[in-house]
């Protein structure tokens, strides 16, 4: 019982630290909106805390512009305005790699998460446009054959 209580913390925070990259905001910009230390939110990534009141719940899903149903429990559409039919992964779901990769990534803190959400935020688009990560885009091509 109390394993499944520690994936389901571990989840909220997953979902939480998602939240606040798609909306471009830092723990340390969270945690001064809800008036908690930042240690408080980093226990809570770790899962050694549990999820936040259903009060800071709702403070944090409307600092970074989401449901604040959906935060407490993966459930729904993520934001307001989404079709209910928006498909959600949780962490029961995701793939052994990709909760590893999770894992590291909530390991690190302050700038160094924030780049490493940058980088990869910026491969899956590379990705996404059918390009390899590292080579120019076709666009940055453009550009600069222009200006030759």
């Amino acid at each position: 019982m109390v394993e499944a209580k520690k994936q389901h913390r571990s989840a909220y925070a997953d979902r939480l630290i998602a939240a606040l990259s798609d909306a471009k905001k830092s723990d340390n910009e969270l945690a001064a909106h809800l008036g908690v230390s930042i240690q408080a939110l980093r226990k809570l990534w770790r899962g050694e805390s549990q999820a936040l009141t259903a009060e800071n719940n709702s403070k944090a899903a409307g600092f970074v512009g989401y449901r604040s149903d959906y935060l407490a429990t993966g459930t729904g559409p993520r934001k307001y305005g989404q079709s209910a039919t928006v498909e959600t992964v949780s962490a029961a779901t995701m793939s052994e790699r990709a909760r590893s990769i999770a894992e590291r990534l909530d390991a690190l803190t302050g700038a160094r998460r924030d780049l490493a959400y940058a980088l990869m935020e910026q491969t899956l688009s590379t990705i996404e446009a059918g390009e390899a990560p590292g080579q120019e885009s076709s666009a940055s091509a453009k550009r600069r054959s222009r200006k030759a």
